[in-house]
């Protein structure tokens, strides 16, 4: 790979999110920005580089309101959701079968356990959209058992079907809904209370994000080539 080259994918990696948002502002439509974007750097996405639409063949990018009236938090939203779900998918598919019960300390997740963690985190989405609160441990009722699969397969398949319902529930989220207060908690007992937007950038996306780092340490220790997620990994160079 040349050093142009490299310069490219460095570029397209960092600054894709925001050129693409600042594109779609003018042109009213995601999918039209990313093709603008790509176009603007002389090359569809370079190699190793995956759009950042999570699935565009399933999931047509919508149109944007008029820039001259609002843009709504959803829409500014969207760019980035698509790209880090296309990059936590690509950890995803790294995880070796044989290797899921491993763990890096007696104290941590095993790969497998972590892996199902990142993938389920998006119903969060639903959680903290779809009612004022939720308790992970009811007085009333079973406590909320996270899901730990067997399978890379059966945890990409958990992945895919979260991010379908997240994408388009977001979508349908108006501003006001997301400056609303939304409780966390356990037993009865309140753990935290957020706004919803701060319960999606937090316990959702920076949760998914922490995670998914996790899973690239683990990864490494196991000698699995590690994908570049902000830049090209150590693999890719």
């Amino acid at each position: 790979m040349t050093d142009t080259r490299r310069t490219i994918d460095a570029v397209w990696r960092i600054e894709s999110a925001r050129l693409i948002a600042g594109l779609a502002r003018m042109v009213r439509d995601v999918g039209l920005a990313e093709d603008l974007a790509q176009d603007a750097l002389g090359t569809r996405p370079p190699r190793g580089i995956h759009r950042l639409s999570y699935d565009r063949r399933r999931t047509p990018s919508p149109a944007l309101p008029d820039p001259e009236i609002h843009v709504s938090i959803s829409a500014s939203l969207l760019p980035e959701f698509d790209h880090e779900m296309a990059s936590t998918r690509r950890i995803l598919e790294r995880l070796p079968d044989d290797r899921l019960s491993w763990r890096p300390h007696a104290k941590s997740m095993t790969m497998g356990r972590l892996a199902s963690h990142v993938a389920e985190l998006l119903r969060w989405l639903h959680l903290s959209l779809d009612r004022d609160s939720f308790d992970v441990a009811p007085p009333e009722g079973p406590s909320y058992r996270p899901a730990d699969l067997s399978s890379r397969q059966e945890i990409l398949d958990l992945f895919d079907r979260k991010v379908a319902a997240a994408r388009e529930r977001l979508l349908a989220v108006d501003d006001a809904s997301f400056g609303q207060f939304w409780r966390l908690l356990r037993g009865g007992q309140e753990l935290l209370t957020l706004p919803r937007l701060g319960v999606y950038r937090t316990m959702i996306i920076n949760h998914m994000i922490h995670h998914r780092g996790q899973l690239s340490v683990y990864l490494r220790l196991n000698d699995v080539p590690v994908p570049g997620m902000y830049g090209p990994s150590a693999d890719e160079m």
